[in-house]
């Protein structure tokens, strides 16, 4: 979850945590260390994760900012959720523009919206599961 209000990381968090107890949730305050964060993970092959809840209105590098340099340099960009405080229709469009984002939902998460995520998550391990080859 990538927010700079602690208040919305925190109701966000606790939400998921609620829908599926086994999510393993990492926070950032900061969009920027959450993408170099990423950026790391990318340069050592680790796993990148399977989600990311982003908010788009953050100082120094915003939602739009952060999906821009991400899809740079991650070729299989984990589905990204918008949970933004802007109702904007133009924001709403924007996002959707960038292939890795799949839903965009107005703050504050609710049960229904964490839901949701979870039903694209299982959807999408689902869908590559049955994609990859069998040995």
């Amino acid at each position: 979850i990538i927010d700079d209000t602690y208040e919305d990381l925190y109701i966000a968090e606790r939400i998921l945590k609620k829908v599926n107890p086994e999510f393993k949730i990492t926070v950032f305050q900061h969009s920027d260390i959450a993408c170099r964060q990423l950026h790391l993970y990318h340069e050592h092959n680790q796993p990148l994760p399977e989600a990311i809840l982003l908010d788009l209105n953050m100082p120094v590098m915003s939602g739009f900012d952060f999906l821009e340099f991400t899809s740079q340099f991650i070729t299989n960009h984990p589905p990204v959720f918008i949970l933004s405080s802007s109702a904007d229709e133009n924001d709403k469009l924007h996002a959707l523009e960038f292939k890795q984002v799949v839903h965009f939902f107005t703050k504050p998460l609710t049960r229904q919206m964490a839901e949701q995520i979870q039903h694209v998550l299982y959807k999408v391990v689902i869908l590559t599961f049955i994609i990859l080859p069998i040995t």
